[in-house]
């Protein structure tokens, strides 16, 4: 199994679905969900060259379940997951139960911080990144030891697909005002 890929379109992203994507995310009408979290400090296993964007500090970061409990309500944003499914670059749609879909929003902040390097899940599966909107707080990408493997700026419209055991964080944009992401797990049988 590769360990990830990025998806990208090298033509503009000016495809319907995508459009109807960024703009219903980014509407009043999207309810989003605060969920504190702290920045790590240097004691974990990352060691590398990132250590900079280690500093132990809240960051803003609102999310949205687009299938699962929002505030207890199960819930499903069947519109945002079909919308997504139509692209027609996941084939695990068909052949793979979906076990979560989130959209995550993570404001700007004076300097670059990173996010706790985890993986979504342990057993086999994939983790699809799909980037709403262009913005300057990259996806990193971890080997097993913890060093830097690949860094992918978010361009909307794009994704990333990895192993559900990849190791991953995200940063927080400082030029953009928000970076938004939706994050698609899939159980692999």
């Amino acid at each position: 199994m590769e360990k990830y890929r990025i998806i990208r379109d090298g033509s503009p992203v000016e495809v319907p679905a995508v459009n109807f994507i960024s703009t219903h995310i980014k509407s009043s009408a999207m309810p989003w969900f605060y969920r504190p979290y702290t920045v790590p400090d240097t004691d974990i296993f990352y060691h590398h060259e990132l250590i900079h964007l280690y500093e132990p500090k809240d960051n803003w970061l609102y999310f949205h379940n687009l299938l699962g409990p929002n505030k207890g309500e199960k819930h499903i944003d069947t519109q945002i997951i079909e919308a997504i499914k139509s692209l027609g670059v996941i084939p695990e749609f068909e052949t793979h139960k979906l076990l979560r879909a989130q959209a995550n929003c993570v404001h700007q902040t004076p300097k670059p911080q990173i996010s706790v390097p985890h993986r979504d899940f342990d057993k086999p599966g994939y983790v699809y990144v799909y980037y709403v909107n262009d913005s300057d707080g990259d996806t990193v990408l971890f080997d097993e030891n913890g060093d830097l493997e690949a860094l992918v700026t978010p361009k909307a419209g794009h994704m990333v697909r990895m192993d559900s055991r990849q190791y991953h964080s995200a940063t927080t944009p400082v030029r953009t005002e928000r970076r938004f992401v939706i994050n698609l797990c899939f159980e692999k049988d």
